[in-house]
């Protein structure tokens, strides 16, 4: 059911205390608004690094997003590329602590257990001695990397030792 507005008692005395909602206010009339906002920033404004306390180091700290780019990576005596068109053995740095190795390399003489087929330089070296497993001629070949950059082949063939691993330092 329904209602003219006269039949219930005070509603238009209530109605016509209200302002219309399309109305408007210049900011002189309501107070402390024009202070308010002369205290604000404009939205389009800017700092320079050296204005912000300990951005410059924080930034600083941060490791880029990209990766580094590829270094070589020095082989031990006897090792060598495995074949034309095939990745040269070589390390990157990737985002974080994460290093990257490349290539695919092969010894001209018998293989020796434990022994070093790859150093890598300092700053791409693990805090602790890690094993991966590669891909290899025939099968997968055994490695393990030390803190002292030695790659060493564990087991696997000699023929062709793939090199595709990604590691973290710590």
């Amino acid at each position: 059911h329904t209602h003219a507005i006269a039949l219930i008692e005070g509603l238009q005395a209530a109605l016509d205390a209200k302002s219309p909602t399309s109305h408007t206010h210049a900011i002189a009339l309501i107070q402390g608004l024009q202070a308010a906002l002369d205290a604000k920033s404009p939205t389009s404004h800017t700092h320079a690094i050296s204005e912000i306390s300990g951005l410059q180091a924080a930034l600083d700290n941060k490791t880029s997003a990209s990766p580094g780019a590829w270094q070589e990576l020095p082989l031990a005596s006897g090792w060598s590329l495995y074949a034309t068109g095939f990745a040269s053995p070589q390390c990157r740095k990737l985002v974080g602590d994460l290093i990257e190795i490349k290539g695919v390399i092969k010894k001209s003489t018998a293989l020796v257990t434990n022994e070093i087929i790859a150093t890598l330089p300092i700053g791409y070296r693990p805090l602790e001695i890690m094993l991966v497993t590669t891909f290899a001629s025939g099968g997968t070949s055994r490695l393990q990397i030390e803190p002292n950059g030695a790659i060493k082949l564990l087991s696997g063939n000699s023929g062709g030792v793939g090199l595709g691993f990604i590691f973290g330092l710590n």
